[in-house]
């Protein structure tokens, strides 16, 4: 008699978001292991993104929310 082997595990995206001033190059020595299972975004205005102008904090969570797949591990440091 032989036993299934445990269920596959979803893999879901991670979202790493880097700190006020950063950029996504922040996360860099972690995206080799998360081995193309991740996106990190530079916020408008820092790092290789265009100029956000006069931004405030929930025109950068309009900007993350619609980067987000329907599952996600959001992650972010300050």
């Amino acid at each position: 008699m032989t036993a299934p082997g445990p269920a596959p595990i979803p893999t879901p995206t991670w979202v790493l978001l880097h700190y006020f001033g950063g950029s996504a190059r922040s996360w860099d020595p972690l995206i080799p292991a998360l081995a193309g299972r991740c996106v990190a975004p530079d916020l408008r205005g820092f790092g290789d993104a265009a100029p956000g102008g006069a931004m405030r904090v929930a025109d950068y969570a309009d900007d993350i929310a619609g980067l987000l797949p329907e599952e996600c591990v959001l992650v972010g440091h300050s």
